[in-house]
């Protein structure tokens, strides 16, 4: 990666604007296994800058970075708008 940028949470949302989950009822996070899992890995393969990971942090902290991760996973976003190529994202609660 050649730069990070750190943001918050509603800063993130309305700048890269998350698209609802259809599989599930009224959220915007995408489960790590089964249909949505599924859903999350067929747009990684067409568009991988759209995904992002929310993760469970140290001391408790919950936070958002780009891209498909597994250590840590709670969820995955699919966004509308991707992540610049090559910049490392942290999105936290405001």
């Amino acid at each position: 990666m050649s730069g990070f940028v750190e943001l918050s949470w509603n800063d993130w949302y309305d700048q890269f604007q998350p698209i609802q989950n259809l599989l599930s009822s009224e959220t915007d996070q995408f489960e790590t296994y089964g249909e949505e899992l599924n859903a999350v890995n067929f747009c990684l393969a067409f568009f991988p800058l759209h995904v992002w990971t929310l993760l469970d942090g140290e001391d408790g902290e919950i936070f958002v970075t780009n891209g498909k991760r597994f250590c840590n996973r709670i969820n995955y976003y699919i966004t509308e708008i991707p992540a610049v190529p090559n910049v490392c994202y942290e999105i936290f609660d405001d």
